[in-house]
Order: structure tokens, then sequence, then C-alpha cells
């Protein structure tokens, strides 16, 4: 596949009102608390394919109290007197800032406009494509400011086992477009890319939030690729045990098992589970015709012959009930991923053994 970079049109962006004013919105009946929705987007577009991701807002974790979510940010519209404009942009560079992102390029060119959705609500629309937001800092679940993919919003519903709101994935339902960049001729859509995972032990996670996952073997079955867990479930297994622990036993007397290369102590019990271990986001670029390889067994005869039939991304399925907890997507090119975030495991939710029952627990840090 050939990279695509500025060949892009993102056709919601004529769909906005610019003439929209501070009164107008506080007029409008619908807006009742004088807060204002923001959708904040940034399209990079150095990558294979140009995407779209979307800052989102964490509702903090308080049990008992309020449901942690991913939301829009909003800015608050009571007692403002500037414009429109620079209310946006100085409450989504204030945002920006606490993240370490430097936000010199954005200026008043950054906001669109106001959209108005199906029901009659109101959206500031703003576009930081100018910035730099990547490799962004570690991510910890007290984090309120995040970046997410239009496929994330949209058909998993999650981040690292967060919810997104149902407000938010309804919005993005009704108004698909939102998450879509089409070719400058407009007649064909850019393939959206996948969420997926990886896990090690924080030093790795930490330099493969900037250069990626390595080749590795994972299937005896076929040579290195670049592996990742299409569910973050998944990869909490990679990123909170060895490779040869987990839900089985490890050798504690074998230094090979329980040190790094470098000689570092990196196990702490005998399910092989990591001192400290974490996880990598990542975006897949792929195209709608990605394969996907059933396996027939429980564990993964997928060859060399099979994958070199197909020159991009092959999702791996493998029969209901089957405990392979392996990666299940296979990429090829180097040039198919790119890094979106990396985050530290909440060891106290592992427990010392793997059990995918847990599944819905397991959380970062």
């Amino acid at each position: 596949m050939a990279v695509i970079n500025n060949d892009y049109k993102y056709l919601m962006e004529s769909k906005v009102n610019s003439y929209v004013s501070l009164e107008d919105i506080r007029d409008n009946p619908y807006n009742t608390d004088d807060l204002l929705n923001i959708i904040c987007y940034h399209i990079t577009d150095n990558t294979k394919y140009p995407f779209i991701q979307f800052l989102l807002h964490k509702v903090p974790f308080c049990k008992g109290i309020a449901t942690e979510e991913f939301v829009l940010p909003v800015v608050s519209l009571l007692t403002k007197t500037d414009t429109i404009e620079s209310v946006v942009i100085n409450c989504i560079k204030g945002n920006l800032t606490s993240l370490g992102i430097d936000t010199t390029n954005i200026d008043t060119n950054a906001y669109k406009g106001i959209l108005t959705d199906i029901f009659d609500e109101q959206y500031a629309f703003i576009d930081i494509s100018a910035i730099n937001i990547s490799p962004l800092p570690l991510i910890s679940r007290s984090c309120i400011l995040w970046f997410a993919l239009p496929s994330e919003i949209i058909n998993i519903g999650k981040i690292c086992n967060i919810n997104i709101s149902d407000r938010l994935k309804e919005l993005f339902i009704y108004m698909p477009e939102l998450g879509i960049l089409h070719t400058s001729d407009t007649t064909k859509t850019i393939p959206l890319p996948y969420s997926a995972y990886t896990g090690s032990t924080v030093k790795k996670i930490s330099f493969q939030s900037i250069f990626g996952c390595p080749k590795r073997k994972v299937y005896d079955t076929c040579s290195e690729y670049y592996f990742f867990h299409k569910s973050f479930d998944k990869a909490v297994k990679e990123g909170g045990w060895s490779s040869k622990g987990g839900n089985c036993l490890i050798d504690m007397n074998d230094v090979t098992q329980t040190h790094s290369n470098s000689g570092e102590m990196i196990i702490d019990n005998e399910y092989g589970q990591y001192i400290k271990g974490g996880i990598n986001r990542y975006a897949i670029f792929a195209t709608y015709d990605t394969t996907v390889h059933t396996e027939e067994t429980t564990d993964a005869t997928i060859t060399d012959q099979i994958i070199n039939e197909y020159d991009q991304t092959i999702f791996i399925s493998f029969k209901k009930g089957s405990t392979n907890y392996k990666p299940n997507v296979l990429v090829k090119e180097y040039d198919s991923f790119l890094p979106l975030s990396h985050h530290i495991l909440d060891k106290r939710l592992l427990k010392s053994e793997y059990n995918i029952e847990n599944a819905d627990t397991y959380m970062i840090s």
C-alpha cells in the first residue's frame, strides 16, 4: 500500500457554522447549564494512512459518586465575555499544556465553528492538527485527558478497560462521518485504524512507546512478525506476567525466567508476575478487506505460506472457549502501526495468577 499522507479531506469541517456567537449559544433553549461540549480533533498525516483522534475527558474514578467514563471536554460559558473562539481555544490549550504538549502552533484558525447535532445540541469544533501530540507521556488512570480513535468510540466502547459514555457513542453512531476522512477528491473513504495492545515490563513499554514493538516469534508455525492483542484484557497477561507464567508456575531458580537480559530481577512470584509491568496501545492500519484467519484448533496453525498470500494485517480467530492467550493480530509491515499511549498496570488488581474470568477488573494504575 502506498503512503497517502496529505491526500485527505475532512468533510465535517464544512458542516459547522463559524458565525455563532456566545450570545447565540446562551440563547439556545437546549443549553440550560452554560456548558459547551468541545469536539477537539487531531489528524496525523505522516503515517501510512492519515487518521483522526479525538480529545476526551475522563470522569475520575469515584466509587459510589460518579461513573468513571470518557466524555467530551466541556467549557463553561458562565460570565465569559470573550469571543467563542478565544474561550474554546484557551480551554483546549490549558488542557493540552497539562499533558506536557506544546501548544504554540494553536491559533485562532484552529477554531472551525459550531456543529449542531440532530438533537439540536451544540459542539465547538476545533482542529489541533498543527501540533505534535506524540509520543505522549506515561498515561495513568488519574489522567483526565486522553486521545481516542473513532473505532474505539464506535466499535469497542472502551479504552484500557475504561468505558466510553453512551452519549458519546450515540453521537458518533448518529454522525459516523465525524470519524471519517476522505481522499482529496472525496470519492473514497480512508480506512479507520484499529486499536491493539501489547504488554511487557515497564522498561520495555517505555521504549516501545517511542519506537514501537519489535518483530517476534509467537507461534511455532510461522516466522517473526509484529504481533498485537486485539483486546486490552488479553494483553494484560503479556503485560503482567512472563511468557511462561501467568496461569502456570515457573522455575524461580532459573535466572533466564526471573531476570532480564541485563541481569535485573523482573519477577516476584512463582507465577512469573512482573515486579512492574505495563501496556502499550497502538493504532493498526489496515484496509477494509483485512484478512481474518480462523483457527480450527486451540492453537495456531497459521504458516508463512498462508501469510504470504495476503498483503495486509491478519486477525487470528480462535475457536470459542480456546485458552490460547497469545497475540491474535499479525502485522507484516513496520509502517502499519503507530504507538498511541503506554500505561502501567495496577498490580493490586491483577492478583498473583492471571485469570481470564477477572478480565473486567484488570486496570491500569
